[in-house]
């Protein structure tokens, strides 16, 4: 069952802004109330409800150390926040330059808006950090911690860095463009790597969570194959989480709210017998705001038998008005809605009524209410509560939700009216043919929403992320080869009167390279395999799934036992000749699989077969990333089911497909050296494949067993590449003395 343990563990959220507003007047008096913004809502009653801190942006820049330390008294007694002070360089920079001139717009697919400066992505990461030693001085070791949205994509790398063992989720309230989009950013690599500091990372939509997936294999090259990401030997999950909201907040005001019923009665009698149709938005150029009036004003035009008979309130909260885009996103809107009344307008009717501020709670609730049409037509968004608040708001009513199809919304919501928000004709006339429709038609499909809409509450989702977050893996099979690791690994490598080193070549000994046939020892390596195999202590194998002919040419020189083939054939230089480690081992079955991957070649630009003695191999480094996982996984699917009972096996290994027999594999090829060799007091075994964690398991526990890469290991611990491989293993030959003696 999913552990509970979230309901005890002291939960910190951190989010760019804190949960309140602060309002400093001219004679020094500090006014704190609650915020009314979206997570403020949306997580207002965890944080009330158990043991918390939120850590955040108190949202203005305090000049004075007397004035901060009195907002942080009042914040962390009355309302457990803890602030995170700005200056107005970082504001300016960290805020309004990278969050919203570089990811904001990128992550709504408008490149066209996109800017990036290196002093801004500076700013950015040092904000990150600033917020990292925030919670870092908050941090007890048992808690959650719940980082939220693109202003903090690198703070939870920042915090495993110092917090190993911690439970860090994080959360993505906007969208996640295409691999394509993201990859723009030339800070990608950071930003993808600080967000895979968290143990779980939460999304609105499937679609979403898909794109990260596929950034994070283009960019990284890591594969969620398994179900979660691998990285520095921990697993990374992902999920969707679809935020919801309070339907009882709105329902509560609609019923027993004088205010609210008042507003009601008032939007009834100055409509009288108007539909109404609602626009209510921040104004921000991804809500699609003036395509929306044109949409209207073209409905107007060709529909003239609805004039004096709708009504469109437009809502526009103003929003980071110091941004020129937005700015000019204000003065279109403005002469769009001149234009439509101008054009529209009579005596007695004015097409479009325009409020450019914040509206109380009662307002908001009596316009939900009242409305016949809810028009939620962002060009973008990661999800829009205003297409849900208005669903609670119809409760009993036949309401109708006109909404587009690029809303994260749109996926839970079914029966909502779709448009294409690009699609100015398409609106006008999804418009008409909504307003046409019976009421009992537009009453089945709103209470369906309803319904689902008050039972998958913002409460649900704080609950279900968190059960996540306390139920996700934790345990870390594999640490980092530390500097005081390394030291006992030498020492006992010293006192050690018979050894055993495994190593794997592709990967461990050497880089991977996009053309395996240049993937030659370096002089170097050469070298230290030599001195180590030199010591008559040592017994030196490389156990590879290159082919015999390969590794004869290239390391037969070592005086290496060398092993091909994940342990098809072994050759000890002792004996001379390559043998058998199966003697049974056939290759007839290759007639019936070869003509499937050489069709899978020959639809695959840059793959390529490579034939060996008991296996056959299809690589695809070098093809279109995305295109060759899909083909990899189309057809390792293939395989598995012809190849099943038959003694093969098909295995996914780091760019390729390989099938083999299944009895052949780097584990039994281990454990048989090992027992060749025997009396053995030290075993150091080193791979970086999934091929690899077969020779893992066939060492004793308390030996060596190092994982070369990110991916999550059986083995105890892990290097980051062949680079640090070879380190260690000059280390032991004691070459680095002698290197060093000569430098002297």
């Amino acid at each position: 069952m999913p552990s509970r343990a979230h309901t005890t563990s002291r939960l910190l959220i951190v989010s760019n802004r804190l949960p309140v507003t602060i309002k400093t007047g001219s004679d020094g008096e500090i006014a704190i109330e609650r915020s009314s913004g979206g997570l403020a809502t949306a997580l207002a009653r965890v944080h009330l409800g158990r043991d918390s801190l939120w850590i955040g942006w108190p949202g203005e820049h305090f000049r004075t150390a007397a004035l901060r330390r009195r907002v942080e008294r009042l914040l962390r007694e009355e309302y457990r926040c803890v602030p995170v002070f700005l200056s107005a360089r970082d504001i300016h920079r960290y805020y309004h330059g990278f969050s919203n001139r570089a990811l904001w717009p990128l992550f709504h697919s408008f490149q066209t808006y996109f800017s990036f400066s290196e002093e801004e992505w500076e700013s950015y990461a040092h904000v990150n950090r600033l917020f990292c030693n925030a919670v870092l001085e908050e941090a007890r070791g048992d808690e959650l911690i719940w980082v939220h949205d693109y202003h903090l994509f690198l703070l939870p790398q920042m915090l495993r860095q110092h917090l190993p063992e911690a439970r860090i989720g994080f959360f993505l309230h906007t969208p996640f463009p295409s691999s394509e989009t993201f990859r723009v950013l030339p800070c990608r690599e950071a930003l993808l790597r600080g967000l895979l500091g968290a143990d779980l990372i939460g999304f609105q939509t499937f679609g979403y969570m898909q794109n990260f997936l596929w950034a994070v294999y283009r960019v990284l090259g890591i594969d969620a194959e398994t179900g979660y990401l691998s990285v520095g030997g921990r697993q990374v999950a992902f999920e969707v989480h679809p935020i919801g909201i309070d339907p009882k907040q709105f329902l509560n005001a609609i019923h027993h709210d004088p205010a609210t019923k008042a507003e009601i009665k008032r939007l009834d009698k100055s409509l009288g017998h108007r539909k109404l149709l609602l626009g209510m938005d921040r104004l921000d150029y991804s809500k699609g705001i003036p395509a929306r009036l044109r949409a209207y004003r073209r409905f107007l035009g060709t529909h003239p038998e609805w004039r004096e008979r709708v009504m469109l309130i437009q809502v526009a909260v103003p929003s980071r008005e110091k941004l020129v885009a937005y700015q000019e996103l204000k003065r279109e809107v403005d002469e769009l809605v001149g234009e439509i009344n101008g054009v529209y307008g009579t005596t007695t009717w004015t097409p479009v009524q325009y409020v450019h501020r914040n509206l109380p709670f009662h307002e908001i609730c009596a316009l939900l209410r009242r409305a016949d049409v809810a028009l939620v037509t962002p060009f973008r968004d990661g999800m829009n509560l205003v297409a849900k608040e208005y669903v609670a708001c119809q409760e009993n009513r036949p309401g109708a939700l006109i909404l587009s199809e690029f809303a994260g919304a749109s996926s839970e919501m079914g029966e909502a009216f779709f448009v294409n928000p690009y699609d100015e004709a398409g609106m006008a006339e999804r418009l008409h043919e909504v307003l046409s429709l019976p009421e009992d038609v537009l009453a089945e499909r709103m209470q369906a929403l309803h319904k689902r809409i008050c039972a998958h509450t913002v409460d649900d989702w704080c609950e279900n992320f968190l059960t996540s977050l306390a139920s996700a893996p934790s345990a870390r099979a594999t640490r980092p080869l530390t500097a005081v690791e390394r030291r006992k690994l030498v020492a006992a490598y010293r006192r050690a009167t018979r050894r055993a080193l495994l190593l794997d070549y592709d990967g461990t000994l050497t880089p991977l390279v996009k053309l395996r046939q240049r993937a030659t020892p370096s002089p170097r390596l050469l070298a230290i395999l030599a001195a180590l195999q030199r010591d008559r202590r040592n017994v030196v194998a490389i156990i590879s799934g290159r082919d015999r002919h390969t590794m004869e040419r290239w390391l037969g020189g070592t005086g290496c036992i060398l092993i091909a083939e994940h342990g098809a054939w072994l050759r000890d230089p002792a004996e001379g000749e390559w043998r058998k480690l199966h003697p049974e081992l056939r290759d007839d079955w290759k007639a019936s699989v070869r003509p499937i991957l050489e069709r899978v070649v020959a639809q695959t630009p840059g793959s390529s077969l490579e034939e060996k003695d008991f296996s056959l191999v299809w690589h695809y480094r070098t093809a279109d990333p995305e295109f060759g996982l899909w083909q990899a996984r189309e057809l390792y699917s293939q395989l598995q089911g012809m190849l099943a009972g038959t003694g093969l096996q098909v295995q996914s290994g780091n760019k390729v497909i390989e099938v083999k027999w299944a009895e052949v594999h780097k584990g039994a090829a281990a454990a048989h050296l090992l027992e060749r060799v025997q009396p053995v007091d030290f075993v150091l075994a080193m791979g970086d494949d999934r091929t690899d964690e077969d020779l893992f398991a066939a060492v004793p526990p308390e030996q060596w067993t190092i994982k070369v890469g990110e991916a999550f290991s059986a083995a105890r611990f892990s290097l980051p590449s062949p680079a640090e491989v070879l380190d260690l293993l000059q280390e032991l030959s004691g070459e680095e003395e002698k290197a060093c003696a000569q430098d002297a």
